[in-house]
């Protein structure tokens, strides 16, 4: 229990964060602030500065909540079982949250500033985490490669996962390199995009080889 209070403080320390790097530089913050990029880094609007602390705040306070609501309404039980790995997805994924509205909120304070490529940068680093940590997730409804072929299927699940863990470690580090080297995003879309679409087609394609030896 006192694992847990302290898991929670960590958590919320990081919900926390951005709130608190964005009031430490209010005087400084323009009053018309970019609200958020696109996938190629390019602005989607401008709001004020407080409606933007009101959304950075929903962001941070909103993700903590979903991931804590998480495991009690799993009909399987299956997120209560991870434990301490589940713990670590949530401050991998609170960190992620928090340091991109870190880094949008920096991009007002410098116009020469590229958020987008540290944006990927650290989105990245998550799916190499992410990579190690489907490899040995257990079924469930709302983590993972949740295709209707593995959810029915615990070797097609087992499967796909160590399949898609692996090729996500050692995607996502060469399109960590290449989002530095490249300066246009299109690259990175294209590989987040076939990182994203491939363990679909490769848990369905794991069905339809096991559907065919099963008739045989």
């Amino acid at each position: 229990m006192k694992d847990k209070g302290i898991n929670e403080g960590i958590l919320l320390m990081l919900v926390i964060l951005p709130i608190l790097f964005m009031a430490l530089q209010w005087e400084s913050l323009p009053n018309k602030m970019v609200k958020g990029y696109n996938l190629l880094g390019e602005p989607t609007g401008h709001m004020n500065k407080l409606s933007m602390l009101y959304t950075v705040g929903l962001c941070t306070i909103l993700s903590y909540l979903l991931l804590l609501l998480i495991p009690k309404i799993d009909p399987r039980k299956r997120i209560q079982e991870m434990g301490s790995k589940y713990f670590s997805l949530r401050l991998i994924f609170q960190l992620l949250i928090g340091t991109i509205l870190i880094i949008v909120v920096k991009a007002s304070l410098n116009d020469q500033f590229e958020p987008i490529k540290y944006i990927y940068a650290f989105v990245l680093v998550f799916m190499i985490f992410l990579g190690n940590y489907l490899q040995s997730i257990k079924p469930n409804y709302f983590i993972g490669i949740r295709t209707p072929w593995a959810l029915e299927s615990e070797s097609n699940w087992n499967c796909t996962h160590r399949w898609t863990g692996r090729l996500w470690i050692v995607g996502s580090i060469i399109l960590s390199v290449t989002n530095w080297l490249i300066p246009t995003a299109f690259p990175i879309l294209i590989g987040l995009g076939l990182l994203i679409i491939t363990p679909v087609i490769y848990s369905f394609i794991y069905y339809k080889s096991n559907s065919k030896e099963s008739m045989q």
